[in-house]
């Protein structure tokens, strides 16, 4: 007993004054915090996003009614026994109001709908719901949240519901992105929840002042349900060291050299190397950085890295010398109930990404009539929609869908290469128009009321019958006081004394309300998931809008609902549309699972017919051709993608082959004819250019026209050309390729003059000599025809 009471007062005495924290600056305001996906709902860190797409909505037509009686206003004249009226009225409606109170956004996460922080925190989806309609479930999983404890962290659960990024990433680049995720918590993430926790032995209910590390009690942390009395920790609580077990280390040292008395050096070695270089940091060792302990700096060895980890995760660690062969073999132990790490142990809740709102907005940024002269009698002028103020819309999980999306495509993309390209094989169309739309019940957007001035003015005339004269009232008020009939029927039968009855004429009057939605990092999330050239999407469906493929992407919107009133105006109906959500549902949920499922088992999805593509005449049958030191086909295909950002119509697949070729005959560098390819029109994409090799003046048509252009002119302009005075150019210019480029560019001898797009012919030539590098490793040639390296 006398070793295990100073361990545990030491316990006692090192949390007490180890357990200090301080604020964040990013901290959210909700107490509790709403759920562990969206812990503070409309509180973002950043007030403005990096990125943010502006969408056309659907016009909000507002309906109005104006009436008019007879007699009344307006200029009357009487005709063929009718009263035609001419109106001329300017309307005003002060308080219109877009109410956007009932607007959430769909497809993309779902916390209201699960167990949270609020009074109705029941489960109105089940896990299979959550990973099969919404982009945050589906990447997070449903294992390792707060809400659950280790309730979900079951067998079933880690094949079925744990989410790709955790069964294909390996856990030391998982635990780099939670690093990461601390790290940021406080500037660009909130300092949110991560877990609750109680400790496997707990002390009694009259300790629990003692402000330890954990709950009140010793052992391993087994994570609980959060949002009632738990213990809860919080992104910065990993921050630091880990004091704690520093404490425990310095007295253990002593009592193994006491327990291995006698042993000699062996004691000594083995206590120093267990307890001096022990890890001690509340995070986790990664494999590539550098040993902290040694000097000069230097990375840890892979024995070191496995100390490290073992030790972070409390366990008592030596590197032991082994006499025999001489190397170190790791020997680790724990002492249960001592030794636990607890921020090990509940580790993996920390988030994989940030989780705040961002910002993004909705305005009216257009008003004009919807109404139709010929058919409602009514023309209606000079619509505006005044003293408007936007809205803003508070988006969840777009910042965490889009940290996801970028992890998850490490698991193919190689690196430094570009994960975030402009959308290919997309069908064109306008999205202002569509026709498909997803939705669900989505988050909340917390968005304001959008409140402004209508007027407008509207002229119309009205047909009325002529009034029959109504004198019963002025004879009976005429008998009444005494008068005889005869007197009274010949007064009241005199003008002015009866009255016409009042006739009434109604117009209906359409106003057109063009609504413009600004989402955040929704363009990031569509490239990376569906449409990039590098998306996740791409690696199932490989040929979309090729030969024999699938046809073309659609660029799907997400809606939801919303509502206006005012000024009489009934309420109304309508929605808005965010871009590429749908998509994302489409391609991203719906259509990877299909893929993956036996045929016959996924649900259905949707594609545009392929496009067939301008016709070019190379030939497409060419034989393969392999260069040594020149991009192959398909890397030179990648790289005519990501050329321009096109998102579709390159020849590059169709024509590689046949460029090639050509070139070879007819004695021109054909890694230079590749790049000139390229350079001029994206290999033949005629959505940018119909001068496939840039020949121009004349400028002959078609890919072969082109090429035997390119090659007649990159044989002739050339130092010997007899049109120019060469004599005084300086030495290292005096070469056919910086010939060749100055004329090929602006059609003169002069290199530094300056065409009409603002390029010289020598912008001309350094611009080749630097992309050169891009389609080989050969040096740039000094002639079109030095074929030294292929």
């Amino acid at each position: 007993m006398k070793r295990v009471l100073p361990i545990f007062l030491t316990f006692f005495v090192l949390t007490f004054v180890f357990s200090g924290k301080v604020l964040a600056a990013c901290e959210g305001t909700n107490t509790p915090e709403f759920h562990s996906l969206r812990p503070y709902p409309a509180n973002p860190c950043q007030n403005t996003p990096d990125s943010y797409a502006k969408f056309c909505g659907n016009d909000l037509t507002l309906h109005d009614t104006i009436t008019e009686t007879y007699p009344g206003d307006g200029s009357c004249t009487t005709a063929n026994e009718k009263i035609t009226c001419n109106y001329n009225e300017t309307v005003t409606i002060p308080d219109l109001t877009i109410d956007l109170s009932i607007a959430s956004l769909p497809i993309m996460g779902n916390t209201e709908d699960v167990t949270n922080s609020s009074k109705d925190s029941s489960e109105k989806l089940d896990d299979v719901q959550k990973v099969n309609n919404y982009v945050s479930w589906y990447l997070n999983g449903v294992i390792n949240r707060a809400e659950y404890g280790d309730a979900k962290n079951i067998v079933s659960n880690f094949a079925d519901f744990s989410g790709p990024i955790q069964k294909l990433l390996p856990g030391a680049i998982l635990d780099n992105q939670r690093i990461q995720t601390i790290k940021n918590a406080g500037i660009t993430n909130h300092n949110q929840w991560v877990v609750c926790a109680d400790k496997a032995f707990q002390l009694p209910s009259w300790l629990s002042w003692i402000p330890i590390i954990g709950t009140a009690g010793i052992g391993k942390s087994t994570p609980v349900p959060c949002y009632g009395g738990r213990q809860k920790y919080k992104l910065e609580d990993w921050r630091g060291n880990n004091n704690l077990v520093e404490g425990i280390k310095n007295l253990l040292k002593g009592y193994v050299s006491e327990f291995l008395e006698g042993s000699g050096n062996l004691a000594a070695e083995i206590a120093d190397n267990a307890f001096v270089n022990r890890w001690d940091q509340k995070m986790p060792p990664l494999p590539w950085e550098n040993d902290p302990f040694a000097s000069p700096p230097r990375q840890m060895t892979s024995l070191e890295y496995q100390k490290y980890y073992n030790e972070w995760r409390g366990d008592l660690c030596a590197l032991v010398p082994n006499p025999i062969n001489g190397k170190d073999f790791l020997l680790c132990v724990g002492i249960p109930g001592v030794t636990n790490n607890e921020f090990a142990d509940l580790y993996s809740y920390v988030p994989l990404s940030g989780t705040e709102d961002i910002k993004g907005g909705l305005s009216i940024d257009n008003v004009s009539s919807a109404t139709n002269p010929a058919v409602a009698g009514v023309t209606v002028q000079n619509v505006t929609f005044s003293g408007q103020k936007p809205a803003t819309l508070f988006f969840a999980h777009m910042q965490e869908s889009d940290d996801l999306a970028n992890l998850l495509q490490d698991t193919f993309v190689a690196k430094d290469l570009n994960r975030n390209g402009n959308p290919t094989d997309v069908a064109s169309g306008t999205s202002c128009n569509t026709v498909e739309v997803r939705s669900n019940k989505g988050d909340n957007l917390f968005a304001n009321q959008i409140v402004g001035q209508l007027k407008y003015s509207a002229s119309f005339s009205c047909n009325f019958k002529p009034g029959t004269p109504d004198n019963s009232d002025c004879m009976k008020k005429c008998l009444d006081e005494g008068n005889p009939p005869s007197y009274c029927g010949s007064y009241c039968s005199t003008p002015g004394s009866f009255k016409i009855p009042t006739q009434s004429c109604s117009k209906d009057v359409y106003i057109s309300l063009s609504t413009t939605s600004s989402t955040p990092k929704v363009d990031d999330i569509w490239s990376r998931l569906v449409a990039g050239p590098a998306s996740v999407f791409k690696r199932i469906f490989p040929k979309t809008n090729t030969e024999g493929g699938i046809g073309q992407i659609i660029d799907i919107p997400g809606s939801t609902n919303i509502t206006y009133s005012g000024g009489g105006i009934s309420q109304s109906k309508a929605d808005i549309k965010f871009p590429h959500i749908g998509g994302i549902s489409e391609y991203f949920l719906k259509g990877i699972q299909t893929m993956l499922k036996p045929k016959g088992y996924g649900e259905p999805i949707i594609f545009a017919p392929a496009t067939e593509g301008e016709a070019i005449d190379c030939d497409k049958n060419a034989p393969d051709v392999s260069l040594k030191n020149t991009l192959n086909k398909q890397d030179y295909y990648q790289l005519a993608l990501r050329w321009v950002g096109s998102e579709t119509g390159t020849k590059a697949l169709e024509c590689y082959n046949d460029t090639v070729k050509r070139a070879q005959e007819a004695g021109i560098n054909p890694a230079f004819a590749l790049l000139i390819w390229l350079h001029e029109s994206d290999a033949s994409n005629y959505n940018l250019s119909t001068m496939d090799f840039g020949a121009n003046y004349p400028a002959p048509a078609g890919f072969v026209g082109q090429i035997n252009e390119f090659f007649n002119r990159a044989k002739n302009y050339t130092v010997d050309d007899v049109r120019c005075n060469w004599s005084n150019l300086p030495s290292d210019q005096k070469d056919n390729m910086h010939v060749f480029a100055w004329i090929y560019r602006n059609g003169r001898c002069d290199p530094n003059y300056v065409n009409p797009e603002g390029e010289t012919g020598e912008q001309y030539y350094q611009n080749l000599s630097e992309q050169w590098e891009l389609i080989t490793t050969c040096p740039f040639p000094k002639s079109p025809t030095d074929t030294s390296c292929p």
